[in-house]
């Protein structure tokens, strides 16, 4: 049986809880997680692009800027029936 490998953006993986769930998900063979380099952490394209590249992203920013990642998916994604499930890191604190 074929089973697609989600693929899972931690945007804030420099912070506690970013560090937190990438501990945990790194090393599950069935998922590919993405992050932005220190030096892309505040490069607005770069968030848009793993954000929408991502199955799911983990925002574990501070809310204004967790609210500011959220306005930047793309409801035209290049796959149409591609959606970016959102998970704010309050609810796993």
């Amino acid at each position: 049986m074929y089973t697609e490998k989600k693929t899972i953006f931690i945007d804030g993986s420099s912070g506690t809880a970013g560090l937190r769930i990438y501990d945990r998900l790194a090393q599950r063979a069935d998922i590919t997680l993405l992050t932005l380099p220190p030096e892309l952490g505040h490069d607005i394209e770069a968030q848009r692009e793993m954000l929408n590249r991502a199955d799911i992203a983990f925002l574990c920013l501070p809310d204004a800027a967790a609210e500011e990642a959220a306005s930047l998916l793309n409801e035209n994604s290049v796959e149409p029936c591609h959606a970016t499930e959102i998970v704010e890191d309050s609810f796993i604190r």
